[in-house]
């Protein structure tokens, strides 16, 4: 044995088990032709238990005594996430409308134990939670044969909160999006097309370490194209 190493490991053990079970459900209902509802809910679990077990020989500089202790390390780590999405669709000569929202809940759970035959013992929890939810709906109109319509909102949230329970120190954290937008498409002829459009978001990030930032953001965008898919000749120009 070194002298800067006075431990040695006579006996080692661990022991690894897992488990994951996913499952879901969901159903499609047409009470009529023009309106469709949809719906899935899901659920994921996660546990993972790791045990170790070390017979350490310790001995003194001088080799004059030789102590035996026993070392345990236990950490288990578990996951669980729900899932909820629900769709609509109306579509009606000419209208086609589309709609979801998604709910998601995350939780993670994460606990270490250590002791040793001597008395010695530490432990710790560590808690982390996700929420979140996405709304999203758009909607088409034809307005003649040639041109249409087009426009939509969009709404997203996610907060994530952590927290060591034996220091009790914890961390929050969220992120808020919010987008408007419109598209107008016109074939001018059998071999000229454009469209206008524009995009305006407003976002918002809070933090428990950090300023909260607010920022609105709004682009136009504009294209023109000639010629169709398979003539010899085709151009599109883009422009944002």
């Amino acid at each position: 044995r070194s002298p800067l190493f006075p431990y040695t490991t006579l006996f080692r053990s661990s022991y690894v088990h897992n488990q994951a079970h996913t499952g879901w459900v969901d159903f499609d209902y047409k009470p009529s032709r023009e309106h469709t509802f949809s719906a899935k809910y899901s659920l994921s679990l996660n546990k993972t238990d790791q045990e170790s077990n070390y017979l350490m020989s310790k001995t003194d500089l001088t080799n004059q005594y030789d102590t035996r202790i026993l070392r345990h390390r236990d950490n288990d780590f578990s996951t669980s996430e729900n899932i909820l999405s629900l769709f609509y669709q109306y579509q009606k000569e000419k209208w086609l409308i589309n709609a979801e929202a998604t709910f998601n809940r995350y939780d993670e759970k994460r606990d270490y134990m250590y002791s040793e035959s001597g008395g010695y013992s530490t432990k710790n929890r560590y808690e982390n939670t996700r929420n979140a939810y996405h709304f999203s709906a758009d909607a088409m109109k034809a307005l003649s044969e040639a041109s249409s319509l087009s426009f939509g909102f969009l709404s997203q949230y996610r907060k994530y909160e952590a927290e060591e329970l034996f220091s009790h120190a914890t961390d929050e954290s969220s992120f808020y999006r919010h987008r408007l937008y419109a598209n107008y498409s016109n074939r001018f002829s059998s071999k000229i097309a454009g469209s206008i459009g524009g995009v305006l978001e407003y976002l918002k990030t809070t933090s428990s370490e950090l300023e909260d930032g607010n920022q609105i953001v709004w682009s136009g965008n504009a294209s023109i194209r000639y010629g169709r898919y398979g003539d010899n000749f085709y151009a599109n120009l883009y422009y944002r």
